[in-house]
C-alpha cells in the first residue's frame, strides 16, 4: 500500500492545530503542567504560524499559564477566578491576566506563567524550612492576604499549594494563586460586610481550614488570617496535629472531615504551635479573637513577624532554603539560618546585623530584581520545578 506522506503530515499539523490551538489561534498549548478538581492547567504560549524553528530557538515565545474548564458545569469556578484576577492583575503578587475566552464549551484563561509552588519547595526541602525563610515568606503572603482584602475578597482556601514563587527576575516574590473558591465578603460600593450565617457547605482544604469553616459557618477575613498561622505551623514543623485524621476512611468525605474538625477541636491551640517562637502563638491568638466582620490589622501583625526577624538577628535577603539544594554542601540546617553558604552570590550570608532602612519596610517593591542570574538552578529561572511537581498530588489531609 502506497501512502502519500506529504498528505499524512498536512492532516497530522491540522489535527495537532485543531488540538492545541485556542483563542482564533492566537495561543498554542504546549503540556499539560496540573490537574485539580475543576479543570486542567496547560503551558502555552503566543502562536505565530510564520515563525520558523530557526527563530523560536533565537528568540523563544514567552510562555503562560492556561487554565481550561468545561462550561458545562453548574459552577463556572474559572469564570468567577478570572473576573477576581482581572482586578488583582498588574499587582506585585498576582499574575498578569492575558486572555479569557469561552470555546466549545470550555473556557480558557490566560495568565502569567509562574515558579513553583511553596508546597513543592518544602517538599524539596525534605517538608520543613527554617525560621528565617518562614519569617521571609510570612511578611509577603501577609501582604497578599492584606491586598485581596483591600479588595473585598476573602480567598477560602489558604495553603501552601496556592503560594507560588516568581520565575527569573521575579523568583523572590511570593505571588498568591487560585481564587476559584474566593468569595466578596462586603458589598464594594456601600462597604456592608456580609452577615455572618450557618449552613454553608465546607470550603477549603481540610488540612489548613479553621473549625469556623468546618462548622458551616461563613467564613471573613480571620479565617484567611488563621488558616494561614497553620500553614505557617506546616512550613516551620512540617506536620500539623491533624494531619492524617482522615486516613483510612476512603472515599467518605463527610467522615474524614468530621474526624479532621474533632481533632482540631480536642488539640488545645497552645499545642498547635508547641516548639514555635511565641511570635507565632499570640499571631493566630490575636486573629482568633477578632469579630467576624473586624479588619485585621496587618501591619500589627508584620511587625511582629519583624521584630523576630531582628531578634534573631536575620538579614531579609531572600536567601530561602531552596536556593541551597542542589549546589551547597551539606544539607540545610533547619535549626539554624544565621550562617548558610551561599554559592550563587558567591558570599557568606552571616552579616548578623539588624535590618537596614531598605529592608524594615519589607516591601517587595524595593527589590533588586536586576541582578545576575547567570549562577542560579535551571528550575528557578525557567520553572523546571513547576512543571515537576505542580501536577503532584497532595494528600486530602
Amino acid at each position: 500500500m502506497i501512502y502519500d506522506l506529504e498528505f499524512l503530515e498536512e492532516e497530522e499539523k491540522n489535527s495537532q492545530k485543531k488540538i492545541n490551538l485556542f483563542a482564533d489561534s492566537k495561543f498554542r498549548i504546549i503540556k499539560k503542567i496540573s490537574r485539580g478538581g475543576f479543570g486542567s492547567v496547560y503551558i502555552c504560549e503566543r502562536y505565530n504560524p510564520n515563525s520558523n524553528n530557526i527563530n523560536k530557538n533565537k528568540n523563544p515565545p514567552k510562555q503562560y499559564a492556561v487554565k481550561i474548564e468545561k462550561t458545562i458545569n453548574l459552577k463556572n469556578y474559572l469564570i468567577f477566578e478570572y473576573k477576581i484576577s482581572k482586578v488583582l492583575s498588574g499587582t506585585i503578587g498576582f499574575a498578569s491576566v492575558k486572555h479569557f475566552s469561552r470555546e466549545k464549551a470550555k473556557a480558557y484563561f490566560v495568565e502569567d506563567l509562574l515558579g513553583p509552588s511553596l508546597a513543592s519547595l518544602h517538599s524539596k526541602c525534605k517538608h520543613r524550612f527554617s525560621l528565617k525563610t518562614v519569617l521571609m515568606l510570612a511578611d509577603q503572603m501577609l501582604q497578599r492576604l492584606e491586598y485581596l482584602h483591600l479588595k473585598h475578597f476573602i480567598h477560602r482556601d489558604v495553603k501552601p499549594d496556592n503560594f507560588l514563587m516568581g520565575l527569573g527576575k521575579n523568583r523572590n516574590i511570593v505571588h498568591l494563586v487560585d481564587f476559584g473558591l474566593s468569595k466578596k465578603y462586603c458589598d464594594h460600593h456601600t462597604l456592608v460586610h456580609v452577615k455572618q450565617r450557618g449552613g454553608c457547605d465546607f470550603t477549603g482544604t481540610a488540612r489548613y481550614a479553621t473549625v469556623t469553616a468546618h462548622l458551616g459557618f461563613e467564613q471573613s477575613r480571620k479565617d484567611d488570617l488563621e488558616s494561614l498561622a497553620y500553614t505557617l505551623v506546616y512550613l516551620l514543623k512540617g506536620k500539623l496535629p491533624w494531619q492524617g485524621a482522615g486516613k483510612g476512611c476512603g472515599e467518605d468525605r463527610d467522615l474524614r472531615l468530621r474526624l479532621a474538625m474533632q481533632v482540631k477541636q480536642a488539640v488545645s491551640t497552645r499545642e498547635v504551635f508547641e516548639g514555635m517562637p511565641k511570635v507565632f502563638y499570640d499571631f493566630v491568638l490575636d486573629v482568633q479573637h477578632l469579630g467576624y466582620t473586624e479588619k485585621p490589622d496587618y501591619a500589627k501583625y508584620r511587625k511582629m513577624f519583624r521584630s523576630l526577624m531582628e531578634e534573631k538577628e536575620y538579614v531579609y535577603d531572600f536567601d530561602y532554603d531552596w536556593y541551597h539544594i542542589d549546589n551547597c554542601a551539606g544539607q540545610i540546617n533547619h535549626g539554624n539560618s544565621d550562617i548558610i553558604e551561599n554559592k550563587y552570590n558567591g558570599k557568606i550570608a552571616n552579616e548578623f546585623k539588624t535590618l537596614n532602612n531598605n529592608h524594615q519596610q519589607f516591601n517587595v517593591k524595593g527589590l533588586n530584581t536586576n541582578d545576575d542570574n547567570n549562577n542560579l538552578p535551571d528550575w528557578i529561572l525557567n520553572g523546571t520545578l513547576c512543571k515537576q511537581f505542580i501536577g503532584e498530588e497532595q494528600p486530602w489531609i
